[in-house]
């Protein structure tokens, strides 16, 4: 059994982000050993992401690719790394706003 922390990113799926999305994972695979993502194609993604938006009060709707990463790195080290991949992506993107969450897990091998 191993301790690990397990990643999770709800990344929005537009017409401009699919070519950025396929980078960022590049880059994401060389400094971690690996991660799973949904598809990802526009108006593929199998996930819908929901909510109410305050300023245009509407609902609001959007295609999003669900990535999911487990890491063995050091809660301190780990959470220095996603502060500074939550502002890549935002900009990266162009989000004013980008989920992240952090869940300890036990992975039976």
């Amino acid at each position: 059994m191993e301790r690990m922390t397990r990643v999770n990113i709800f990344i929005p799926i537009t017409r401009t982000s699919v070519a950025r999305l396929d980078a960022f994972l590049t880059s994401i695979v060389q400094k971690y050993d690996g991660y799973t993502i949904s598809e990802y194609r526009l108006g593929r993604t199998g996930n819908t992401g929901v909510w109410r938006d305050k300023e245009k009060k509407r609902v609001v709707k959007d295609d999003v690719a669900l990535f999911i990463m487990d890491t063995k790195k050091s809660e301190r080290a780990l959470d220095a790394d996603l502060v500074k991949l939550k502002g890549r992506m935002q900009r990266e993107f162009k989000q004013k706003t980008m989920w992240i969450t952090t869940h300890l897990i036990k992975r039976i091998c």
